[in-house]
């Protein structure tokens, strides 16, 4: 089971979800959003047909689903733990979606200028974790030489991360003290643009609050280095940067608990 790899389109997805009657998966946009009921039902019927041509569907009444690509859509209930990854180079990003259960994990992945999405069963919880840290090209030092954090006004940092660096840093260093300069300064030297940066996100359901929690790990990859991007919340929109190693990298995406059951109040 663990080769399982197979493409469906949303309309397909949502059909089979029905049929397991999850009522919402997780991190998918509903792809009958703007249509009219006369083409939901076309949809629905198209859908049906393409899964019993691919033998994931049974053509009974009872539409049995294959018993193995049932075990994949039950994977993206909101009962379990949704990951969001996002890589972020040349400007450009792609997203790959994983779906944790306690006992196995399922990536989607949405394919290029299509409605088609890739779902592959990725193993255990513990291997889903390992190949999320694996995705990203990340710097071999295991810590900086010497700690480096400072704070930035969220408008700065934008300009600071745009297509012109070393002009926005000299326009914005007389806004802040010594110690904050030799870090904007580092960090400016180590950073490229245009950027190349990771984000992984957890999302969870919350049954007794009746909403969504989520937890955000944000950084920048830089020539050797690592940078965390940590929002500050308060009165003003602040950004704290933190250059930090490889290894404390791999911690902080681990404290994520991205297979973590979800319980009670977690956050």
């Amino acid at each position: 089971m663990k080769t399982l790899d197979v493409t469906l389109s949303g309309a397909e997805i949502q059909f089979l979800g029905e049929l397991l009657q999850i009522e919402l998966i997780v991190g998918m946009k509903d792809p009958h959003e703007h249509l009219s009921q006369q083409e939901r039902e076309a949809s629905f019927l198209e859908a049906r047909d393409s899964l019993i041509e691919k033998q994931i569907l049974f053509e009974r009444d009872t539409y049995e689903i294959e018993r193995s690509y049932a075990v994949l859509i039950d994977a993206m209930r909101p009962q379990f733990t949704y990951c969001r990854v996002q890589h972020i180079a040349q400007r450009k990003q792609s997203i790959t979606h994983y779906h944790f259960t306690p006992i196995l994990a399922i990536k989607r992945t949405e394919l290029p200028d299509t409605n088609l999405h890739r779902i592959q069963l990725v193993g255990t919880p513990a291997e889903a974790l390992e190949e999320i840290k694996r995705s990203f090209s990340m710097p071999q030092d295991d810590a900086a030489d010497t700690p480096v954090s400072f704070t930035l006004e969220e408008a700065d940092f934008r300009r600071l991360t745009g297509p012109d660096k070393h002009a926005a840093l000299e326009g914005i260093k007389s806004s802040y003290g010594n110690e904050a300069i030799v870090g904007l300064e580092a960090f400016t030297a180590s950073i490229t643009t245009p950027l190349t940066a990771g984000q992984v996100e957890r999302i969870v359901w919350d049954e007794k609050e009746s909403k969504w929690h989520d937890r955000i790990l944000h950084f920048i990859i830089g020539k050797a280095e690592l940078w965390k991007v940590s929002p500050i919340m308060g009165e003003r929109e602040q950004m704290k940067i933190t250059r930090i190693g490889k290894s404390e990298l791999e911690r902080s995406i681990d404290e994520l608990g991205l297979f973590s059951t979800v319980t009670s109040g977690a956050h």
